[in-house]
């Protein structure tokens, strides 16, 4: 009983400093980074010599070195801002448990 104790008080020190964070973090993936990933996929098309993707084009766009790129580097973006995200997590719980 004293673990469960132990546990809900390290959950509760982690909330009250990631509830926070969290909102702050989704509030600028929302504002900043979806639109600006929105206007890289958009150049993208347009760089990739199509002025917009359907059914039968989709694969052509997709094998276009540019796109390869482009989305290469999206995905690292993608990939460092989960692990800001999981950082921040673990921090929180680390510090919350000291």
């Amino acid at each position: 009983m004293n673990e469960r104790k132990k546990l809900r008080r390290i959950i509760g020190n982690a909330l009250y400093s990631l509830v926070p964070f969290e909102l702050f973090y989704k509030i600028i993936g929302a504002v900043i980074f979806i639109p600006i990933l929105i206007s890289i996929l958009n150049g993208t098309v347009r760089l990739s010599g199509f002025s917009y993707v359907t059914e039968e084009n989709i694969f052509d766009f997709l094998l276009k070195p540019l796109t390869i790129f482009i989305l290469f580097l999206l995905i690292i973006f993608f990939a460092l801002y989960v692990f800001i995200e999981i950082s921040a997590i673990v921090i929180s719980v680390i510090s919350s448990s000291i």
